[in-house]
């Protein structure tokens, strides 16, 4: 569920054709049954400290997260890559008789963030007349690519092993992930059969995320 703008374009005495490329108003729009997946990797290190009823362990480390969002039915249409240094802790204490209950509490600094967003693979597409525009056709667009410099994340836990063999954890997850230092793609339409290429500016705005999920291990 997002927002969407319709392409148009507007009169342009300096452009060899006469108009420009622009990005219409805003509408609600929605899109389901594209591919989205993510793969983390960590490396984390920390140390037990022991107590009669709890004990503690304090963490530390650095993760890759690496996400791949299709749109449109291209697979892989954006990709984001996360470089961030992990800080939490983990508390566990005995509960009844074999059973253990534990808590984890982690903040995670997003060190560096790469975005890459892969317009030339959406193609092109023929745009129709309107009361104030002539049809016009979009050849396709370049590639674009971002740098993010700050975000961050939560994470919390709680885990219950049921059996030396069984455990049971529900988790959350919440990302923030600020706006993207800009870039430029080249556009490339035709009007009254002359084509021309324009410059665009974007950026990946600033973003959030809500993990939510229960992970059952053996």
């Amino acid at each position: 569920d997002g927002w969407c703008s319709p392409w148009q374009i507007t009169p342009n005495s300096a452009s060899p054709n006469g108009y420009q490329l622009d990005l219409g108003d805003d509408s609600p729009c929605s899109e389901s049954g594209d591919s989205d997946w993510y793969m983390e990797t960590r490396g984390l290190v920390g140390k037990d400290f022991i107590g009669q009823k709890w004990a503690m362990s304090p963490f530390s480390g650095l993760g890759f997260r690496h996400l791949s969002n299709g749109i449109a039915g291209v697979d892989g249409f954006r990709t984001d890559d996360y470089l961030y240094l992990a800080v939490g802790a983990t508390a566990r204490t005995r509960v009844a008789s074999r059973g253990a209950l534990s808590f984890t509490a982690e903040f995670d600094w997003l060190l560096h963030g790469w975005q890459n967003t892969f317009n030339s693979k959406l193609g092109g597409g023929f745009v129709p007349a309107t009361p104030t525009a002539p049809a016009f056709t979009i050849e396709g667009f370049s590639d674009v690519a971002f740098d993010q410099p700050s975000g961050w994340a939560l994470r919390a836990s709680a885990k219950y092993q049921v059996t030396n063999r069984w455990s049971f954890e529900p988790y959350y997850v919440h990302w923030d992930v600020g706006d993207s230092t800009p870039d430029y793609t080249t556009a490339t339409f035709t009007v009254n059969q002359i084509t021309v290429q324009e410059q665009l500016g974007f950026y990946e705005p600033r973003n959030t995320t809500n993990e939510f999920a229960v992970k059952v291990g053996f």
